[in-house]
């Protein structure tokens, strides 16, 4: 087996076992440059407010919403799932940054993405997309990060959520896929 199917097997079985556990997810391990900054009041299972504003809406084949078929999140529900802190290279600031954000990964199983997806179709503020096959994901490769060197990110600087990926993550080579003023993630 192809080492980027065995990666999209695990994060499959991580969603899959968080998505059928009402208790939080066990701590796994985080890649070099990654700090758990807390183990976060929200995990797979728990109910999920409907926010009064929008900022992150998660739809398409998952099997858990909370408004209009969409899974949606306000800063203030973000802030309650596993946050971690990562150090990486950003290649349009051309330095190293430290990001503040969840593990897309954690999303997906909140949203219970279902076994069968095939890609992550992401939409940004300024209508622009790109695609990630599921099978270049791995557990922590993609991050939503919603700080940028400890403050919020306003919309002028790439906020309120962007992606960012830590350093050796193969996908993250490709500038295409760093989307930022991240405002849809369809589940295919």
């Amino acid at each position: 087996m192809k080492l980027s199917a065995l990666r999209s097997f695990a994060l499959l079985a991580l969603i899959s076992a968080a998505a059928c556990s009402s208790s939080p997810v066990a701590t796994v391990a985080l890649p070099e440059g990654m700090t758990r900054v807390s183990a976060g009041a929200l995990h797979a299972g728990d109910r999920v407010p409907v926010p009064s504003r929008s900022i992150l809406d998660i739809k398409g084949a998952i099997g858990y919403t909370n408004s209009a078929g969409a899974l949606s999140f306000d800063m203030a529900t973000i802030d309650r799932l596993p946050t971690i802190d990562v150090t990486l290279y950003e290649p349009f600031l051309k330095r190293r940054v430290t990001y503040r954000g969840v593990l897309l990964s954690d999303i997906l199983s909140l949203a219970k993405m279902t076994a069968g997806a095939k890609s992550l179709h992401m939409t940004a503020l300024d209508d622009f997309v790109m695609d990630i096959n599921v099978d270049q994901l791995g557990a922590n490769d993609l991050v939503v990060a919603t700080r940028e060197e400890g403050k919020l990110m306003p919309v002028a600087k790439g906020g309120p959520t962007r992606i960012v990926f830590p350093d050796g993550a193969s996908v993250g080579k490709d500038t295409e896929k760093w989307i930022w003023s991240l405002k849809t993630v369809e589940v295919r």
